[in-house]
Order: C-alpha cells, then sequence, then structure tokens
C-alpha cells in the first residue's frame, strides 16, 4: 500500500513537471519582419498577410477563412497554426521591423515593446503595422542576422520570427557590406545555423504577385558578438554616417535610394556627410556595369562628384570603422546643344546655297528674256496684247 502511494505521489510530481517543462518552453517573444520593398504593392495581399500574423499572435487564426492561402509545414511543425495558443503574454518581447533598404538596419529597435497587459497589444499592432512599400532593395539576410544579434543582447533564449515578403532572395544590388556587417553576417548565419528552425510558409498568389508568411524559430547562437553599437539608436555623431547634402529623406521623391536616387543635371553633385572617423572611403560604381569609376580615401566630410556619362550610379561612404551609408545618383542626360548650333548652321547653310543657287537662275532667266526681246525688235501683229496696230487698224 505505501509503494503505490509513494509510486502515485512520484507519477504526479513527474506529470507535474511536464506540464511546467511544457509550460516553460512555450515562446512568447516575436519578432515581425515586413518588408516594405516596391515590389510589395498588392494591398489585398499585404492586407490579408497583416491580419493573419495578428490572429496567429493573439491565437485565434483559423486559415480556412482567408482563400486561397495556403500553409507548407516546415521541419519544425506548424506549431502556430494546427495548434494555436495566444502567443502574446504579460512580458512579451515584441518587434515589429520594416525591412528594405540597407539604412534600415540601423535603427531596428525602434518599435520594440514588452507587453505589460495584453489587451494591448492589438493597438500597438495596428498603429506599429502601418508601412509605405516603396524601398528600392531588399537586405533581409543583413536584417535576420542583427535580430538574431539583438535577441541575444536582450538575453532571448527562443524566439518567432516572422517575415512578411514576396521573395527570400536579398536585392542588394552593388551595395557592398562593410567589415562590421560581413562580422555579424557570418556570426549570426541564420540561412546555414541550426539555431534557425523552420516552422512553414504561408503563402497566395494573385496574378504574378506572391505573398509569403515565412515562420522561424530561433534559438540563442553560440556566440558573444555584439551587435548593439549598429542597431542601437544613438546621440554620438562618430557613431553613423549619413550623407546631409543634398538633403537625402527629405521627401519621397529623389530620397537617394534606388528607387528615387538623387538627380544631376551638371554632370557634378556636391555630397557632404556627418559622423563617422575620418580617413573616409568613398566609392561610386555605375549601376549598369558596376565598374568603380571612383575610389579614393578622403580626409574631409565632402566631395564634389563629377560624371563622364549619364546613367545611374551608386555613392558609398565608409570609415575606419566600417559603417557606410549609400546614395544613388541619376545623372540626367544634359541637353545636346552641340548638336543643336551644328543643325542650325547646317540649316543656315542650306539655305544660303539654296538662296544663292535660286537667285542666280532667277538672273539667268531674267537675261535670257531681255536677250529675246533685244533680238525681236519688231512687234508681232498676230498678238495684240503687245500694244501694235492690227491689220484692221491700217
Amino acid at each position: 500500500m505505501k509503494s503505490k502511494f509513494i509510486s502515485g505521489v512520484f507519477l504526479f510530481i513527474l506529470l507535474l513537471s511536464f506540464i511546467t517543462g511544457a509550460k516553460a518552453q512555450d515562446i512568447n517573444d516575436v519578432f515581425v519582419l515586413v518588408d516594405v520593398s516596391g515590389t510589395m504593392k498588392n494591398q489585398e495581399l499585404n492586407s490579408e498577410a497583416r491580419s493573419i500574423v495578428k490572429e496567429i499572435l493573439i491565437g485565434s487564426i483559423d486559415l480556412a477563412r482567408y482563400t486561397g492561402w495556403d500553409l507548407t509545414v516546415g521541419s519544425g511543425g506548424s506549431q502556430l497554426i494546427s495548434n494555436p495558443r495566444q502567443v502574446i503574454q504579460p512580458g512579451t518581447y515584441i518587434n515589429i521591423i520594416p525591412f528594405g533598404d540597407k539604412i534600415r538596419c540601423r535603427n531596428i529597435d525602434k518599435n520594440k515593446k514588452r507587453i505589460s497587459n495584453p489587451n494591448d497589444f492589438e493597438g500597438y499592432f495596428e498603429k506599429t503595422y502601418d508601412f509605405k512599400y516603396k524601398d528600392g532593395l531588399t537586405f533581409l539576410s543583413l536584417l535576420k542576422s542583427y535580430v538574431a544579434g539583438m535577441a541575444q543582447q536582450e538575453n532571448i533564449k527562443n524566439c518567432f520570427v516572422i517575415t512578411i515578403t514576396d521573395n527570400l532572395i536579398d536585392e542588394t544590388g552593388s551595395i557592398p557590406y562593410s567589415k562590421i556587417e560581413n562580422t555579424i553576417l557570418n556570426a549570426y548565419d541564420t540561412e546555414k545555423n541550426t539555431k534557425v528552425q523552420n516552422i512553414g510558409i504561408i503563402d497566395k498568389s494573385i496574378g504574378h504577385e506572391t505573398c509569403k508568411i515565412v515562420m522561424e524559430k530561433f534559438e540563442q547562437f553560440d556566440t558573444n558578438i555584439s551587435v548593439e553599437d549598429i542597431y542601437k539608436p544613438t546621440d554620438k555623431n562618430n557613431d553613423t554616417i549619413e550623407v546631409t547634402s543634398p538633403v537625402k529623406f527629405k521627401t519621397a521623391k529623389n530620397n537617394g535610394t534606388k528607387k528615387d536616387p538623387l538627380i544631376s543635371k551638371d554632370f557634378k553633385i556636391e555630397l557632404k556627410w556627418n559622423g563617422g572617423v575620418a580617413p573616409y572611403s568613398l566609392v561610386i560604381r555605375q549601376e549598369s556595369t558596376g565598374k568603380k569609376i571612383f575610389d579614393e580615401s578622403i580626409s574631409s566630410n565632402s566631395r564634389l562628384i563629377k560624371f563622364n556619362n549619364s546613367g545611374l550610379y551608386s555613392a558609398s561612404i565608409s570609415d575606419a570603422k566600417g559603417t557606410l551609408d549609400t546614395v544613388f545618383i541619376d545623372q540626367a542626360a544634359s541637353f545636346p546643344w552641340g548638336l543643336l548650333i551644328g543643325a542650325l548652321i547646317c540649316a543656315f547653310i542650306a539655305y544660303y546655297l539654296f538662296k544663292t543657287w535660286s537667285d542666280k537662275n532667277n538672273n539667268v532667266r531674267k537675261k535670257k528674256s531681255q536677250d529675246k526681246e533685244e533680238k525681236d525688235p519688231f512687234p508681232n501683229p498676230d498678238n495684240p496684247s503687245n500694244g501694235s496696230s492690227t491689220p484692221s487698224d491700217w
């Protein structure tokens, strides 16, 4: 009897430990990565993806309500879909991060929040998940490496990373990675590291446009490399480089991105920048060929750039620390004044030659007429118009 009681107590403790352990394994910290590149322009797909992500996080997802969305289960199982639960709990860390152009990777903790009351989550989500889709590039791999490093910095052991995008391939143009960025990419390689587990992908296509909701689980990486200096906002001027002239982010039009480049009409443009530590490195490439047309070390924080040909160029500025800023410049084709002046000169010469030829012919005809009159002094009696008398007047 005693042994049965002890066995029962042991089983109860074992079951309680299992339940407690299972509860402790619940993941409640989340990063939501939203592609804001210009190709994400289908409003229907974006709106439905936004609703699906919100319902996943509050545990009310029923994919059958969304027409055309298909689930592909990953190696980690579709735990967020097949067994929905409220991920958002008191103490949940959540961060909704837009990604696209490279500069967005520098401010990835802008929207981070610790949820104290789950009832406040929907207000935060609606306010924060509100983006304009206009970026020209897609630095997804770099952002995910920063996210893995940021999770480690925040001492997050496990987290969900949900990515909304139309393409899982980076679109980085000809913009290079700095030394620090390459270090982060290697230390937090989210493509090859076993610390990243694929849960599943939900996707839908309308015509040629596709939207994917990629769900992954990140475990803490085995590295001590810090990314805090990269993502943490700071007031120190020497932490980052940003081009200040021409004004880069004043309006959506011509803001220096690949989609809306700065415009140069005089085959020259002056770049000025703040921050960083001299000496600076300025590299200019022609986008159509990828060829460097300028690569110099500069001690000042400004440079006049001259172009020989029209076209799209990228200007990348880095310093001794490797921090980087890149702007795109569209050198507009100049008006062909030389051709216009040449055409006018040719037209004038042609007109002069034609006038000379015409005047010469008129003079020849006039002289022939005069010569004819001199050779025929007697009037024609059959022609009354010459003023002579007719036979009837005789």
